[in-house]
């Protein structure tokens, strides 16, 4: 009965928050998601969080890219793997920029938000939001809603809005098309006359 109680309280938020009427079934889930997402970090650790808050974030930026690139999946598999030209986090921040789909100030905090993880993971030493380096990283988030707010409180609301406008980004976005080859027998032609045109021009020099 309690989990049926939560699931109808879940519903009944994203009810009031994302009326089915104007939001898709796969968006509206998408939001879900997030919102259990967001419950589990209050409950972790201050390492637990920053590494499960930025493991999302990295996600949704895969799923960003991957909605907007062409190619097979074999292809967008060699692309996202580890060894790929986006395997990393901070690959994918810097392509989802370069393609329009961040914003300066969303692509400098997410980046705020990579070296903070990378300071969490990096360590076998006690680690908490207190430390100054991370404490003045929060306090200088564009996307913060609240200066006063304690800075895993400030790291959590940048988190829910960054993750927010990715989620826009990724239902809103065009897709890039595949490009066509057109009639690839004249194009031969063209390019067997542009190099023989080439070629004289060369002899007469």
């Amino acid at each position: 009965m309690q989990i049926q109680r939560k699931l109808d309280l879940q519903n009944e938020i994203m009810d009031k928050l994302y009326p089915s009427g104007e939001f898709t079934e796969e968006f509206r889930k998408s939001q879900m998601e997030f919102l259990i997402l967001r419950n589990e970090l209050t409950k972790e650790s201050d390492r637990g969080c920053v590494l499960l808050a930025s493991s999302h974030l990295d996600f949704m930026l895969k799923k960003l890219l991957d909605n907007k690139l062409v190619g097979s999946k074999k292809q967008k598999k060699q692309i996202f793997d580890f060894n790929g030209s986006l395997g990393t986090f901070s690959s994918k921040i810097i392509m989802s920029y370069s393609l329009g789909l961040l914003s300066p100030l969303a692509q400098q905090d997410i980046q705020a938000i990579r070296k903070i993880r990378n300071e969490f993971a990096h360590t076998t030493e006690v680690i908490s939001f207190d430390q100054e380096s991370v404490k003045s990283a929060c306090n200088n988030f564009n996307y913060n809603i609240s200066k006063d707010s304690n800075p895993r409180m400030q790291f959590m609301n940048v988190v829910s809005a960054l993750s927010g406008l990715i989620e826009r980004q990724i239902y809103s976005a065009k897709k890039f098309e595949e490009l066509g080859d057109g009639n690839l027998e004249e194009r031969k032609k063209n390019i067997l006359l542009g190099l023989d045109n080439l070629k004289k021009f060369i002899d007469e020099l």
